[in-house]
């Protein structure tokens, strides 16, 4: 248990923010909103295992049981392997599809 409480996850509420971007268009706001549903629920589960881990007790097998991650884990064979390939693909389609698209076409603030 002393191990667990050195953990510190990144707190949202102090991650930068990032600048508005005017003038997109309807389809590029559509990709926006759906990045920040990714996003967004990658961190919900990761809530979720903090939760659990804040739980440590009987109950522990039966929640983490019920994750996305748990079932990945019986389908791929390991949870760090599953998310490591996740987080890979997630960057990777950052990397070769939005973040061109910001630098090209977003303000001073994301071009630095």
């Amino acid at each position: 248990m002393e191990k667990l409480n050195r953990i510190t996850l990144l707190d949202d509420s102090k991650r930068p923010k990032a600048p508005k971007i005017e003038n997109l268009t309807p389809g590029q706001r559509r990709q926006g909103r759906r990045l920040s549903l990714y996003h967004n629920y990658h961190r919900e589960q990761l809530r979720e295992v903090e939760h659990a881990m804040e739980q440590i007790d009987e109950t522990l097998p039966a929640r983490i049981s019920q994750l996305d991650m748990h079932h990945n884990f019986k389908v791929f064979g390991n949870l760090c392997g599953q998310e490591c390939q996740m987080l890979t693909f997630h960057h990777q389609a950052e990397d070769t599809q939005i973040f061109p698209i910001l630098h090209e076409q977003g303000s001073d603030g994301l071009r630095n």
